[in-house]
C-alpha cells in the first residue's frame, strides 16, 4: 500500500502560484496539502511563559 505524500504549503497568499502550481501537479494523485496560514505559529523561546488560553509553559 502506498502511502499519500504531505505537502506543506507555506505560501504569503492564499491562492498563490504555488497553490495552483501542486494543485496541477498532484491532479488525480492522492495528497494530503496542510497550508500554513491556516494555522498559528509562534516562535519557540526558552524560558518564557506563553497563554495560549489553554495551557502555559514555565521553566
Amino acid at each position: 500500500m502506498q502511502e499519500a505524500p504531505l505537502i506543506l504549503l507555506g505560501s504569503a497568499r492564499k491562492d498563490s502560484d504555488t497553490r495552483r502550481f501542486l494543485q496541477r501537479i498532484f491532479q488525480g494523485t492522492p495528497h494530503e496539502l496542510i497550508d500554513l496560514l491556516n494555522y498559528t505559529l509562534l516562535p519557540y523561546r526558552y524560558k518564557t511563559i506563553i497563554r495560549l488560553g489553554m495551557a502555559s509553559w514555565k521553566s
